[in-house]
């Protein structure tokens, strides 16, 4: 049987709650698209704010402090870049998360983290880690 029991968890510092979802949005750098309509970038923003929104709420919601691993997936020829603009193309994604948190994104008690990896279309994955 693979189960761990309470006290290996806390042994090997696992979290006692996760939960992931993940939303067919793209994730979009702002620098390439620097010469988008004003109009059709309020659209695309809240677009991607609204569908995390919406699709978080499919799980139940973490007790603080959680840890939410937001991952970009994209189908990249190039490789892909770790540290260039992937914190400004999930920021409506982060936005959508804190939404449905009830809290701002800059509230201490959640840590966010990124990651990038390559998958057959583009979508975010938005993983929520918490102790109970």
């Amino acid at each position: 049987m693979n189960s761990i029991s309470e006290n290996s968890a806390e042994t090997l510092n696992a979290p006692a709650c996760v939960a992931s979802v993940t939303v067919g949005i793209k994730a979009v750098s702002p620098n390439k698209v620097f010469k988008e309509n004003n109009f059709a970038r309020t659209r695309r923003v809240k677009a991607a704010r609204q569908g995390v929104h919406w699709a978080l709420k499919q799980i139940s919601k973490p007790s603080f402090p959680c840890v939410v691993l937001m991952t970009r997936i994209a189908p990249s020829a190039n490789g892909l870049d770790a540290h260039d603009n992937l914190q400004g193309s999930m920021k409506p994604h982060v936005d959508g998360v804190a939404d449905w948190l009830g809290i701002r994104d800059d509230d201490k008690r959640i840590t966010w983290r990124y990651n990038q990896e390559r998958g057959a279309d583009y979508a975010v994955r938005i993983t929520v880690q918490a102790d109970v």
